[in-house]
């Protein structure tokens, strides 16, 4: 087989890499594995039809290894729209991508993953991370400024996990997350086997959802979507709705010769004073894609669980400014809970 690209950058030295034309073009290609080592890595892709990712890893198996340990900042530029146009920061498809410095996919206070088309892509065109097709990502710090979906993990029990840093969702339409799940996996500042928040800062802004679509009842791999999201230190915090797509009762696939039942759902840990602002961030169009599987039908956020501080001074901090209500289906801990209304002249 291939032999793994291999990268050695000098210590406090920047390797620049661009790419740029038409096609479906990526920065690097790590399809046969990836070590990068020392100073920093940037890369910049323009693509006038498919940019398929700054880091592309399109691997035969998930044998293959991407080991990144360096810095990198990520800009992305492209006019492309639909499943033969993508716009796509960091696209991983099988293998597993590990990258122990810092990610940074942003412009100034603009998307670092930009969409020129003057049309909005659908949710899987326009991706910052994306893992897919039973791949794993392991992200250390991240600070990313996303205009469509930031961390997406797609199908085959894909996975995402991100020790901390910051995800600002800035798009409005509501068809795109800051986290989106669909038969697979998103962690972020959670301890290894994700049973407790890790303790780093985390800040998220923008909604986040566990999806129906893509459930794949063909593959053994697919296990129950799941958001696991730590929010344990007192300058952590997440502004948005949390939309479980599933619902109460999952959703069914069948083939030819069975049916099974597939579940979703959201976990968060909010401690330590950090706080949730539930609030819808999408001013326009609909909770999903054109693929997206179930309607937000209105219903509010919806957690699978709840795990608050161990005392009342460790609690977190929920600002209800939401009209739906907050749906908890386990709770532990201790949580301060802060109710917008409206002032009518009566008491609260």
């Amino acid at each position: 087989s291939a032999n793994p690209l291999n990268i050695k950058i000098a210590d406090g030295a920047t390797l620049d890499i661009k790419a740029s034309g038409t096609g479906k073009l990526f920065a690097i290609d790590a399809k046969n594995g990836l070590q990068v080592d020392g100073g920093k890595l940037k890369l910049d892709l323009y693509s006038g039809t498919n940019a398929y990712g700054a880091i592309n890893m399109t691997a035969a198996d998930n044998t293959k290894v991407a080991n990144i340990n360096s810095d990198v900042d990520i800009a992305v530029d492209s006019t492309g729209t639909g499943f033969s146009g993508y716009t796509l920061g960091m696209y991983i498809s099988k293998g597993t991508l590990n990258l122990n410095g810092d990610l940074t996919i942003k412009n100034g206070d603009q998307p670092g993953v930009k969409n020129s088309s003057g049309t909005k892509p659908d949710y899987y065109g326009w991706i910052d991370v994306y893992s897919t097709n039973g791949a794993k990502i392991n992200l250390s710090n991240v600070d990313i400024i996303s205009g469509g979906e930031g961390l997406y993990a797609n199908n085959n029990g894909s996975v995402i996990n991100v020790a901390g840093g910051s995800i600002i969702h800035t798009e409005d339409d509501a068809k795109y997350y800051a986290l989106r799940a669909a038969g697979a996996s998103i962690n972020v500042n959670m301890n290894e086997d994700n049973t407790a928040a890790a303790g780093n800062k985390t800040v998220i802004e923008g909604n986040i959802t566990t999806q129906t679509d893509w459930v794949n009842i063909n593959s053994d791999a697919t296990k129950d979507t799941v958001i696991n999201l730590g929010l344990n230190t007192n300058d952590s915090s997440f502004h948005g709705i949390a939309y479980n797509a599933f619902g109460n009762d999952g959703i069914e696939k069948s083939n030819k010769t069975t049916t099974k039942t597939f579940n979703g759902g959201i976990n968060m840990w909010l401690q330590e004073g950090a706080t949730w602002t539930n609030e819808d961030k999408s001013t326009s169009g609909e909770h999903k894609g054109t693929y997206g599987g179930v309607a937000f039908a209105g219903e509010g956020s919806h957690l699978a669980k709840l795990t608050g501080g161990s005392t009342e001074g460790k609690a977190g901090v929920i600002f209800q400014k939401d009209a739906n209500p907050i749906t908890i289906d386990n709770y532990s801990g201790n949580t301060k809970v802060m109710y917008e209304h409206t002032n009518d002249g009566d008491e609260a």
